[in-house]
């Protein structure tokens, strides 16, 4: 019980990195784009 629960552990913590990293890209792709189209500060 305890390896299975540390399985799930490690693949819970590979999901949030991914999850983590798809959010930054997308965050800086928008970024990118709102700073292209107009210079707004937020």
């Amino acid at each position: 019980m305890r390896d299975l629960s540390r399985r799930h552990l490690s693949r819970i913590l590979v999901v949030l990195l991914l999850v983590g990293v798809v959010a930054a890209s997308l965050g800086v792709a928008s970024n990118a784009i709102f700073t292209d189209s107009a210079d707004v500060d937020a």
